[in-house]
């Protein structure tokens, strides 16, 4: 499980670091460990581990089984997609195609988000003001309101 704000730099090889929490939310061995990258879906990327994206895929993956306009969702969401593998320091190369997608430059901000690793730019996350409590106590209440 996944939680938490963490800054950390996109190195001038496209590579950042998953901080250490993160990686040990995964629950493996920070070399050798296994996350896929692709588009979210508010201007930013998802990171899944290895598991949680199998559960995914396979969840959505009979494309037959769904209709035309979640199958050309998935299919836009597949072939965007990468595998990626932490080296010995954690880290892990973000695609120039989705460094673009998400607008990345220099500072990100990973969010840990329960099952999903969000990866931001720094800039574009501080816009949205998710750091503060303010507005807190309204927005759940409007959000359980709509369950």
């Amino acid at each position: 499980m996944f939680s938490g704000k963490f800054r950390h730099v996109l190195d001038s090889k496209n590579r950042v670091i998953i901080p250490s929490r993160l990686r040990e939310g995964a629950g493996k061995e920070t070399e050798g460990l296994v996350f896929h990258v692709g588009p979210g879906n508010d201007k930013c990327l998802y990171l899944l581990p290895e598991e949680t994206f199998k559960e995914y895929t396979e969840e959505m993956g009979y494309g037959f089984r769904i209709g035309r306009k979640k199958r050309e969702w998935f299919r836009k969401l597949m072939t965007n997609v990468e595998r990626r593998v932490c080296d010995r320091q954690g880290r892990i190369q973000i695609p120039e195609k989705l460094i673009e997608y998400a607008g990345l430059k220099d500072e990100v901000v990973f969010v840990g988000f329960v099952n999903l690793i969000e990866l931001w730019d720094a800039q574009e996350f501080d816009k949205l003001g998710q750091d503060g409590l303010q507005g807190f106590g309204e927005l759940a209440e409007e959000v359980i309101e709509d369950e």
